[in-house]
């Protein structure tokens, strides 16, 4: 599926002030359940991620690289 090309910052929400601690690092593969816009008009994408616990948050939609697997 899609990619993280270079790791991204996870976020509660599609706003930046909702940052959390915690990242997705480079090679991760998301799946995308939503995109948004932000007032602001940056695209927001919500993503589900499977590691050692599953992740499911708010990433820049720029973040992400789509891959044709």
């Amino acid at each position: 599926g899609n990619v993280i090309p270079a790791g991204a910052n996870i976020y509660k929400t599609s706003d930046e002030k909702s940052i959390t601690h915690g990242y997705l690092i480079k090679n991760d593969k998301v799946v995308i359940f939503d995109e948004k816009s932000s007032p602001e008009g940056h695209k927001w994408c919500h993503i589900g991620f499977k590691g050692k616990k599953d992740i499911f948050a708010w990433v820049p939609c720029t973040s992400i690289q789509l891959t044709n697997e």
